[in-house]
């Protein structure tokens, strides 16, 4: 069980101050798979936000969500450059990105 104070403001909280998640830390390596559930409630994420001193408008996309009717749900993912960090025992996650990485190859 993690603190709230430790985790995202849209995960739904427990009385006892922790969050409704978990994750897989392994060391040296991280986090490699996490899981939460969302928090629902428009009015408690509002609140939450504002707790944190977040800019609402910026998140206002995310608050419609809820606003608007929304169903209980959660989240789960899977750091697949850590998996294969953990899997081949390599040290550098720069070196099990999937992707080729080159300084200043991409225009926008």
């Amino acid at each position: 069980m993690w603190p709230k104070e430790l985790k995202s403001f849209y995960m739904k909280q427990k009385e006892d101050g922790t969050v409704y998640g978990a994750d897989l830390e392994l060391p040296g390596i991280g986090e490699v798979y996490g899981m939460s559930q969302r928090e629902d409630s428009y009015e408690l994420l509002l609140e939450r936000m504002k707790k944190l001193d977040m800019k609402i408008e910026d998140y206002e996309w995310y608050l419609k969500l809820r606003k608007y009717g929304t169903c209980p749900r959660s989240g789960f993912g899977i750091g697949f450059d850590r998996l294969l960090m953990y899997l081949t025992g390599i040290e550098s996650i720069k070196d099990v990105i999937p992707y080729p990485r080159s300084h200043r190859s991409c225009d926008y």
